[in-house]
């Protein structure tokens, strides 16, 4: 995407600032991350419109420079104006009408937290952090040793995976923010930023995003578009006793990829020292999963739970 049809999408994203109108709550909620929020509302869209244009040049705010350095930094305005003005979350498993406001008021504050600690450079310790992550403090109850992050206990892919790859692409083990936040819209997969309303989805995406029980592999094109993704996922195995390695299927599907994905996944589960499931529904093993960081949980493709704990049903991979 050039730097001009950059703004131009961001611009749009801002334009529609009249308080009569159902998405005006979510354009405050976007300019008070961008820093705008203490001007009225017009002249702070106005001020926003300008930064855009100019790349933000004179602008001091760290979340403005961050956002703008990634591909495609429109879709994050979308996502956050999407969760603030829509009303799906009633029919989210879990959710009793009570509770859908302090969700929604929750999933907003952690999408705020997730631009900040990004332009501040403390989001792995974040989202690594066992604070308000009953399921990350008892994986690192049983593996202090994993508590360092993704990054820390892996340490790339081997040329026999990486060989299957071609075409100039690149395979990656990622708990980049942006990578994390951006891959569901990328392949277009239910948790995509901007799917359309009435689709809850995406409401979850911010677990895969905040919370580090998760990591992504990536097949990326030379120019770092994300083509094919897996999940892969720090579980609890044999009665939540010890912790294991669950990766998704790639998405888009391809028999190809989900092969060299699930070669790359026994390269890492190898490396930390864990025993290797890939999910399936068809399968028996039950995979335990406590509450996360983030209000929303997606277990499988289509279903999200609100403050739950759930079960992956996964098979058992030999390692290579």
């Amino acid at each position: 995407m050039s730097e001009l049809e950059t703004k131009l999408r961001f611009m749009d994203a801002l334009m529609d600032t009249s308080p009569d109108k159902a998405n005006y709550l979510g354009i405050q909620s976007v300019l008070k991350l961008l820093g705008f929020g203490d001007c009225p509302g017009e002249d702070a869209v106005a001020t926003a419109l300008e930064d855009v244009a100019s790349g933000f040049t004179q602008n001091q705010n760290l979340v403005c420079h961050w956002l703008w350095a990634q591909r495609q930094p429109h879709i994050l305005a979308l996502y956050l104006q999407g969760i603030v003005t829509e009303n799906d979350f009633q029919y989210c498993d879990g959710v009793l009408p009570d509770q859908q406001g302090a969700l929604k008021e929750e999933l907003i504050e952690l999408i705020h937290e997730y631009a900040q600690t990004s332009a501040t450079n403390t989001f792995i310790t974040t989202r690594n952090c066992t604070t308000n992550n009953p399921h990350l403090a008892a994986v690192y109850q049983q593996r202090p040793d994993l508590a360092g992050g993704w990054g820390a206990n892996f340490h790339g892919f081997s040329d026999a995976v990486l060989s299957h790859l071609g075409n100039g692409d690149s395979l990656e083990l990622t708990e980049d923010p942006w990578d994390l936040f951006i891959a569901s819209e990328e392949v277009q997969d239910v948790k995509a930023p901007t799917r359309k309303k009435g689709a809850q989805s995406p409401a979850a995406l911010m677990s895969d995003t905040m919370d580090g029980s998760y990591a992504l592999i990536a097949r990326k094109d030379p120019q770092g578009v994300i083509l094919r993704k897996a999940l892969v996922r720090l579980v609890l195995a044999d009665s939540m006793k010890s912790p294991a390695l669950a990766v998704e299927e790639a998405f888009p599907w391809s028999a190809r990829d989900q092969a060299v994905f699930v070669m790359a996944a026994s390269e890492l589960a190898r490396q930390m020292d864990l025993p290797l499931f890939k999910q399936e529904k068809s399968s028996k093993e039950n995979l335990k999963t406590l509450e996360g960081r983030a209000p929303f949980e997606c277990f499988g493709k289509e279903y999200v739970h609100a403050r739950s704990e759930g079960n992956i049903t996964a098979q058992p991979v030999i390692l290579l």
